[in-house]
């Protein structure tokens, strides 16, 4: 936001998850400040937050399946902050079947179908995103970029602090 001010950008307040709980975040790009915004955006003294913090980009999928498998039976999340894409492959691959972040889900739901799934995903794809609640997803939100004028940032993080207070 201090990068790319908008002239119509103000200077609001971030909700702060208002229930207890503990979250997952699991995305391949935690690095590049994803993390940190789930860190400013749920931190809270009755919401923990914990980034897997796993380099997939070059990783098999039964390494990624393993390392998340673990890191959930570790934790117990409440909720899950799980992105749609994790390799390489998904980005060159258009059925959602075989998204790596789907078969995760999938693999979440078999260790405990009440952790609730927040899909984090770059994609504008109506398609794709009407899909992912057919998966059984709390919901999703839509990752964005400095040039994406259809996004309001205030409101993209609210919507995940509410999802988060929703799981």
């Amino acid at each position: 936001k201090a990068r790319y001010l908008r002239q119509n950008d103000r200077n609001e307040e971030i909700k702060k998850p208002t229930k207890k709980g503990k979250v997952l975040l699991i995305d391949d790009e935690w690095s590049k400040g994803w993390g940190d915004l789930c860190k400013n955006a749920l931190t809270t003294d009755s919401v923990q937050l914990t980034v897997l913090e796993y380099d997939y980009k070059d990783k098999k999928y039964t390494f990624i399946k393993r390392a998340i498998e673990n890191k959930i039976k570790e934790f117990d999340p409440d909720v899950v902050i799980l992105d749609l894409r994790l390799t390489q492959n998904d980005h060159d691959n258009d059925a959602i079947e075989n998204y790596t972040g789907i078969k995760i889900l999938q693999e979440i739901h078999k260790i405990n179908a009440g952790i609730q799934v927040i899909m984090f995903t770059a994609t504008s794809k109506s398609t794709i995103l009407e899909k992912l609640y057919e998966k059984r997803i709390l919901g999703y939100i839509k990752k964005e970029h400095p040039s994406d004028a259809s996004i309001d940032t205030q409101k993209n993080i609210d919507k995940l602090v509410a999802l988060v207070d929703k799981g």
